[in-house]
């Protein structure tokens, strides 16, 4: 049982409960500001179309105000530098975010043409 709990763990935190109401839509912002933390280049373009009041999870949210903040003062995106502006446990999300997205961008491209 407690490698269960390890292995597939139960969120029932503060964070969790707004992921839990609105799933595709935590998994969506996840999905972006996984991309936008990775290529901070992009970020430009999205702010035209999505603003912070979009996001429906509220630490994606802050999340996504504070890489604009960073943008406006030219400082380039660093998970340390949340240290100040998020708490551990926001922090331990935004990670299991990263870890989570970064999954699925791992994989190898199809050999096309190749068999």
């Amino acid at each position: 049982n407690e490698i269960r709990k390890i292995i597939n763990p139960v969120n029932n935190g503060p964070l969790d409960l707004e992921r839990r109401k609105n799933p595709k839509a935590a998994n969506a912002e996840d999905g972006l500001l996984s991309i936008l933390i990775r290529n901070a280049k992009l970020l430009s373009i999205v702010q035209q179309k999505i603003t912070p009041e979009l996001f429906v999870v509220s630490l994606n949210k802050k999340l996504y105000e504070t890489l604009i903040q960073f943008k406006n003062e030219g400082k380039p995106f660093d998970l340390s530098l949340l240290h100040g502006e998020f708490t551990d446990e926001e922090l331990g999300k935004i990670a299991e975010i990263l870890a989570k997205e970064k999954r699925v961008y791992v994989r190898k491209p199809p050999q096309s043409g190749k068999q």
